[in-house]
């Protein structure tokens, strides 16, 4: 039975009183006929711009109690205190609607559904332009807090946020190194340097009594993130703690700890490019079978890694019948991939610094105590996994930016096997003539020549080949 109201009640920040906000909303609520027993209370010091809607506990708490199909109506004192994100409040507005809770804003007045369970037109107006006021208060807001914080870089002064471990402030607020947590980020840097683990660096610490009341995982988690803090080499606003031989020595360590898992060493060369003859459509790639199948026809299958190996053999012949008069052509092609590259890499480091920044802020507010180990753990795995992926693209884009610059250098152009394939290959065609042999029909992008392979399917040898032009008004011939 529903007979529950919500008072939903936040400040941005440590040094704000909820108490005043709290008083308010209850007195609406009782004026409503709810009485104490029936109030929960929901209060919450956390940011409505900096956290997302599933980050903040305020909010999550309120679905908690809505779930269980006990609560009415939920009351709050503005707009911006359910959010300052127009996409977020349109998204808590549709799910309070869809659970059939009422929503009820005190400044302006403002009751967001009707006795019938619709919502109110009027309400919905009022609703969309406090949200566009309160996304503007923030943005105005935001702006002041930049030239706020400009101003104090430029003077190298300390600008507000969590001041890193290892440093505290002077007395002009620029940084200064902190000696008793210097020492612990030294040993830890020299340590890993020297080819000890993370977890057994941490172990040996907490045995000595340093974060002894957090588990072995978060520790190394906090260890691992300070080893990629690259201003405790020293920057133009903090004075070096460890040296930046150290601090590259560390880097080379970790870049060749790193291991992705799940990643595939098979490559679909044929992706797109491969056709069933008996169903006329494309044949999908199957990495973990192996497999090029049409899911038209029972039974149509090719190894994926057989069927590459002989279209890439017939490519790489055209390929090399026309290179010598595509220079310029391949020589764009790279540079447009080494302009992706940089693009991806730019991207990637944006990525890599705001989940950085995400991790930490999970870190602060599981050390207060905002959030539990649970959600802590579940938040971080899921942010360790995306810094995983930023990471793998990361470091594959720089891989192969550096690959191309070479090439580029060394004035040769060299294509990736894939590349060949889609570069000369029109179409593959795949027909089976029984269990051991089968058919590909390969056309030449731009000759219009039709090869045709009979191959044996286990082995992947070659019993007979054939060719023969196609109409050539469907191809342009190279000059």
């Amino acid at each position: 039975m529903k007979n529950k109201a919500i008072l939903l009640v936040r400040v941005s920040t440590q040094h704000q009183d909820l108490t005043s906000q709290t008083e308010k909303v209850r007195a609406e609520a009782i004026k409503d006929g709810y009485s104490n027993d029936n109030i929960i209370i929901l209060e919450d010091k956390e940011s409505a711009v900096k956290l997302s809607e599933e980050e903040r506990n305020g909010l999550n708490r309120m679905k908690e109690h809505i779930e269980k199909g006990y609560v009415e109506c939920v009351y709050t004192y503005e707009v911006s205190r359910i959010s300052r994100q127009p996409a977020m409040l349109y998204n808590i507005r549709d799910y309070l609607r869809e659970h059939g809770v009422q929503l009820i804003v005190l400044n302006p007045y403002m009751k967001m559904l009707n006795d019938d369970g619709t919502l109110s037109p009027t309400a919905n107006i009022f609703f969309s332009v406090f949200a566009g006021l309160s996304e503007n208060e923030c943005y105005l807001r935001q702006q002041r807090i930049a030239r706020g914080f400009e101003r104090k870089r430029k003077s190298l002064e300390h600008a507000g946020g969590q001041i890193p471990y290892g440093y505290e402030l002077d007395k002009e607020h620029h940084y200064i190194i902190k000696e008793n947590e210097a020492s612990i980020v030294r040993r830890i840097y020299e340590e890993y340097a020297d080819g000890k683990s993370l977890k057994y660096i941490a172990k040996q610490l907490q045995t000595e009594g340093y974060k002894s009341h957090i588990n072995i995982t978060s520790l190394t988690r906090m260890m691992f993130r300070m080893l990629h803090r690259n201003y405790y080499a020293g920057d133009w606003k903090h004075p070096a703690i460890v040296s930046k031989t150290t601090y590259e020595r560390v880097q080379t360590r970790a870049d060749d700890n790193r291991t992705y898992y799940g990643e595939n060493t098979i490559t679909a060369l044929l992706k797109g490019l491969m056709y069933s003859v008996a169903s006329g459509h494309m044949m999908g790639a199957r990495f973990k079978t192996n497999q090029y199948i049409c899911n038209r026809t029972r039974n149509h299958s090719c190894k994926m890694t057989t069927a590459d190996m002989i279209v890439l053999g017939v490519a790489k012949e055209w390929y090399g019948n026309i290179h010598s008069y595509r220079r310029n052509e391949y020589e764009k092609l790279v540079k447009t991939k080494i302009e992706q590259c940089n693009r991806i890499i730019i991207q990637q480091e944006k990525n890599i610094t705001t989940n950085q920044d995400k991790i930490d802020r999970i870190e602060e507010r599981y050390i207060d105590g905002k959030i539990s180990k649970e959600r802590a753990d579940a938040l971080e795995k899921r942010a360790f996994d995306e810094m995983n992926t930023y990471r793998k693209l990361y470091d594959k884009a720089m891989s192969d930016k550096k690959k191309l610059e070479g090439e580029l250098a060394n004035d040769k152009i060299v294509l990736t096997d894939r590349d060949i394939v889609t570069d000369m290959v029109d179409k593959v065609y795949f027909e089976r003539q029984s269990k051991s042999v089968v058919t590909f029909i390969i056309t030449n992008r731009y000759t219009g020549e039709e090869r045709t392979l009979t191959v044996n399917a286990w082995s992947g040898e070659i019993k007979k080949i054939s060719t023969k032009m196609r109409d050539s008004l469907n191809y342009v011939p190279m000059n």
